[in-house]
Formats: structure tokens, C-alpha cells, sequence
């Protein structure tokens, strides 16, 4: 089952003048004395409420439990009060004491208990001088002896419903053996019984010694019939009755044809103790993470009341089914940088992301920024850390969570945080290749006249650059990653290897390191020969476009 129950005993005494002395829950009493209780949200733990009553004209002037003042009456006047009594499995014994107003003080213990009653012995045997046979009038009589104290069972023998006596852990169930009602063979015995508290010990078919009664000479002969299920239903108490989600109960509903045993269930594969008797039984189960996705599987084992074992069960009669849709999910995810800006990432950070589920999960798959993250695990929380790098993209890192139960249900894949956190990524770009080469006959110079390229790829997409060749400004083109700036050499170009500048920005406006270098060793050389700017001729003659001998030109 994967429902537990708590289960509490409860014994109460009287101290009156340092007297112990043992009372019966007369004065006061309480509702029971023994009670029962599921499991709540919080835990093995749960709170019990009980009604104190004072008889004879008395108050109540204090009530305390487990050390604490819970109610006190300045002016006694109250003969009931209800109070609520928390106990949890740890604790052991919890108290509660009650102070009357005319000085006497009862204390009242509550244990935990959850240990359900075996019958031992258990004995059968017939009035006949020979206690093995039964005949038209003779007596069966089943001896009963429980571990603890329980409730009356419900006991049938040969079929028919026996008279139960007894009380605490003792008791005899009988039958009267009768002529046309009573069937031959072997009496088949079947008792139900729990505990005072509510524990269920099962249905008990044998005797504990082996010891059996022959019935013969009614004239009935013995019931070798296995019984039918003619009624198997199932339904979910989620609003699609046949989905259920974790915390939804299942309720499989069963009719025999006739009085069977507490059949045996399970579902979802889970064993579940049906409730019920006759014909009819329940049997519930609460969906719980770890259960497998699907149509919840069931099986039903029976037999009627004289043993005969039905046919097990497992599809239901009405064709009714109930999938089960137990994905986990994430209760938290949220980022951070280690960057003194918690929400921003440069180069070399660490970004690190966390999650825990609301069950145990398999190592989720994790990517930051689209790249793998390491994934570490402590005590049911999962760390996920990555450390950007160059070429990752500026914006907001990128999450994405894969995970499943350890049963492989699948949860819904998760790329956003709960907590609404980001890291934003802030990465340079890098110039990938930067070449440059001339038209020349030799691409590594250029002459006057000669065009040089500047071919520039980045890492990312960036704005146009800016760019220099040989100390001039060059407007490059291009788009995205790719940009080609030329520059024609001219005259008054220095000689010499010819100088580059290169500035440059992302889309995010993030500024890359200016190159000054080509990426590949590249160079060109610029080769400019000096003209001359003015050649003039004059002779000293009178004419001066004239020399005669003497003149000087």
C-alpha cells in the first residue's frame, strides 16, 4: 500500500492524592479509546481530535498536552471541550492531562501503533463425539485467540455466517449444522478481524493447528464452484475521471456473484486491502510519484467463502480504464553568475544553474548558453554550472532542462527559471580571419594604382568596422560576420609594409580588441616611386627659349 496509516493506542489513570489508580474512561471519557488516523501532508504525524466530558457536576479546569497549557478555565465552568491532539511517530508517547476542578487530575497516555493483530491460536472442532465429523444438528465451534486485543470478527463457516462471542482477544464463533442448508466436505473457515485501533490482520482460512471439521449427510453437496466477478469498474476523483495525476485516488470497484473472501488487488502494481464484505469491495489507491505513466494496470485474486478460487482478474467489465500521468516536475530552476553583477556573464565566469524536483529524479540533461553543463547532485538538489567562453552568444543565456523520475516518466522539458532569474551573456567578439592582399603581379605589393583587400571575418555577427589601410580610412562592405575594406595606393603612401587598423563591435554594441595584425601572416608592401613635380628650361639669351654659344641653359 502506499497509503500508511497511523495508528494510535490509547491508556489513561487517575492521580488523586499521589494515588495511581487505573480508570475505565467513564469520568471523563473520551470518544475512544483507541483511534485511528491517516497520514497527513506533514508526515508520520497527525491530529486527533477528542471531546472531554465531566459527569457528576464537575469542571474542567486546565487541559495540557505534552507539556503545554492548551486550555485553562480562570472559572471552571465548562463540562465539554474538544480538543486536538497532535502526535507524531518520533515522539513515543504523547499526553494529555486533565486537571477537574475539584483537584482530581486524570492523565491520559497516546502512543503510536501500527502493527496489525495475528490469531494464533485458531481452532476448530465439532460437538460429534467424534470432533473431526459434523452432522444435522451438531455444533462447530471456532476457538479464536488474538495477539491483542480486537473487535468482534466476522467469521462464516462451511459458508454460512457463524455466531461470533467473546471480547479483548478472545472469542469462539459457532454453527449449528443443518439438514438441506449446511453443504458436505470440509468446513472452509474464513475470518476477518483488526485491531481496536483499525488494523486489519487479513483474512484468516486455516487453523493455526490444522485442525478440520467434516460436515456429512445433509444432503447439500459441497460447493465447488468458483465464484464470477460480474462487476469491475475503475474511475479517477480527478475531473477527467479517467486521468489520474499524483495526490488523485484511484477507486477500483468489484461485485461477485456470490460472498467471496477480501479478494487481493493490486493497482498500478501496488498492493492494495480492499474494504467491503459479501459480494461487494473497494479497494482505493492514491497515484504517487514513481508510479509508471499509463493505464494503471490491476489484478484481483478471490475465492468465495469455501475456498474456491476465481478467475483473476485483470482488465475491468465495463471496459472503464484510468491512465496515470505522473510526470515530475521542477520546483525550482534558478540562474547566477559569479560575476560581481550576479545577472551578467563575461568571459570566464561561472554561470550556475539549480534544481530540485518535486520527487526524485534521474541526472537531468542541462545546456547553458547551448553548450553542456556539468551536473552535480547533493541531497536531492541538482547544480548545473558552466563557464562562458569566447564565441557564446550575448543576450540571455539559454537554458534547457531534460529530466525524468526514476520509474523513466519523462518530465516537461524546462527552459525558463521560476524565479524569473537570467544571466545575461556579455561576450567580445573575436575577428576569426583578418588577410590582405594586393592586385599586383605580386599580391604582397602594391604600387601606385595597385588595390589592396582587407578581408575581415568575425565570430559573430558585428557592426560594419572601422578601418584603416596604409593611415587612410577605408568604408568597408559587407554584412553579418564577413567584411572586405579596399584601398587603391596612391602617391605620398608611405613605403613599406602597409599599416592596418581594425575596430569593431558586436550587435549587442560588445567592443572586440582593435587588430592591428593580419590573422595569417599576410602582408602588402607599398612600393611608390617619386615623381617629379616640375621640370622647367630657360637659357640667359635675351630670348630665353634661345642659347647662341655662351648662352647658358
Amino acid at each position: 500500500m502506499n497509503e500508511r496509516k497511523n495508528i494510535f493506542k490509547i491508556t489513561g489513570y487517575l492521580l488523586m492524592l499521589v494515588t495511581l489508580t487505573i480508570v475505565t474512561f467513564i469520568t471523563p471519557k473520551f470518544l475512544e479509546k483507541e483511534v485511528k488516523a491517516e497520514i497527513t501532508s506533514s508526515g508520520y504525524s497527525t491530529t486527533v481530535k477528542y471531546t472531554v466530558e465531566i459527569d457528576g457536576g464537575e469542571f474542567i479546569n486546565q487541559i495540557t498536552l505534552n507539556g503545554i497549557v492548551d486550555k485553562y478555565f480562570p472559572t471552571p465552568s465548562v463540562s465539554e471541550y474538544e480538543i486536538d491532539l497532535t502526535v507524531r511517530e518520533e515522539n513515543g508517547t504523547n499526553e494529555i492531562i486533565v486537571d477537574i476542578a475539584n483537584g482530581n487530575t486524570y492523565t491520559i497516555d497516546v502512543t503510536w501503533d501500527e502493527t496489525a493483530p495475528i490469531l494464533n491460536p485458531v481452532t476448530i472442532a465439532s460437538s460429534n463425539n467424534i470432533t473431526t465429523e459434523a452432522v444435522d444438528g451438531d455444533t462447530i465451534t471456532l476457538s479464536i485467540t488474538a495477539s491483542e486485543s480486537i473487535q468482534p470478527p466476522t467469521v462464516t463457516i462451511a459458508g454460512q455466517i457463524a455466531t461470533v462471542t467473546g471480547s479483548g482477544d478472545t472469542y469462539a464463533a459457532t454453527y449449528d449444522v443443518v439438514n438441506g442448508t449446511t453443504p458436505n466436505g470440509e468446513a472452509k473457515i474464513v475470518i476477518k478481524y483488526s485491531d481496536l485501533a483499525g488494523n486489519e490482520g487479513g483474512d484468516q482460512t486455516t487453523t493455526t493447528d490444522l485442525s478440520t471439521v467434516t460436515i456429512s449427510g445433509t444432503g447439500i453437496n459441497p460447493d465447488n464452484t468458483p465464484p464470477i466477478l460480474d462487476t469491475v469498474t475503475i474511475i479517477s476523483d480527478n475531473n477527467n475521471t479517467a486521468l489520474a495525476e499524483i495526490g488523485n485516488t484511484i477507486t477500483l470497484t468489484i461485485v461477485a456473484n456470490e460472498a467471496i473472501q477480501t479478494p487481493t488487488v493490486t493497482i498500478a502494481g501496488q498492493s492494495i486491502i480492499p474494504t467491503g464484505t459479501g459480494t461487494t469491495y473497494t479497494a482505493t489507491y492514491t497515484a504517487a510519484k514513481g508510479d509508471p505513466d499509463g493505464v494503471a494496470a490491476i489484478n484481483i485474486t478471490y475465492a468465495d467463502l469455501v475456498g474456491n478460487a476465481g478467475t483473476p482478474v485483470t482488465a475491468t467489465k465495463d471496459q472503464s480504464t484510468v491512465t496515470l500521468n505522473i510526470a515530475p516536475t521542477l520546483d525550482t530552476v534558478t540562474i547566477i553568475s559569479d560575476n560581481n553583477n550576479t545577472a551578467l556573464a563575461e568571459i570566464g565566469n561561472t554561470i550556475t544553474l539549480t534544481i530540485i524536483a518535486n520527487e526524485d529524479i534521474q541526472t537531468p540533461g542541462v545546456t547553458i548558453a547551448g553548450k553542456a553543463a556539468s551536473v552535480t547532485e547533493s541531497a536531492g538538489t541538482y547544480t548545473a554550472t558552466y563557464t562562458a567562453a569566447k564565441g557564446d552568444p550575448d543576450g540571455v543565456a539559454a537554458i534547457n532542462i531534460t529530466y525524468a523520475d526514476l520509474a523513466g516518466n519523462p518530465g516537461t522539458p524546462v527552459t525558463a527559471t521560476k524565479d524569473q532569474s537570467t544571466v545575461t551573456l556579455n561576450i567580445a567578439p573575436e575577428l576569426d580571419t583578418v588577410t590582405i592582399i594586393s592586385d599586383n603581379n605580386n599580391t604582397a605589393l602594391a604600387e601606385i594604382g595597385n588595390t589592396i583587400t582587407l578581408t575581415i571575418i568575425a565570430n559573430e555577427d558585428i557592426q560594419t568596422p572601422g578601418v584603416t589601410i596604409a593611415g587612410q580610412s577605408v568604408i568597408p562592405t559587407g554584412t553579418g560576420t564577413t567584411y572586405t575594406a579596399t584601398y587603391i595606393a596612391a602617391k605620398g603612401d608611405p613605403d613599406g609594409v602597409a599599416a592596418i587598423n581594425i575596430t569593431y563591435a558586436d550587435l549587442a554594441g560588445n567592443q572586440g580588441t582593435p587588430v592591428t595584425a593580419t590573422k595569417d601572416q599576410s602582408t602588402v608592401t607599398l612600393n611608390i616611386a617619386p615623381e617629379l613635380d616640375t621640370v622647367t628650361i630657360i637659357s640667359d639669351n635675351n630670348n630665353t627659349a634661345l642659347a647662341e654659344i655662351g648662352n647658358t641653359i
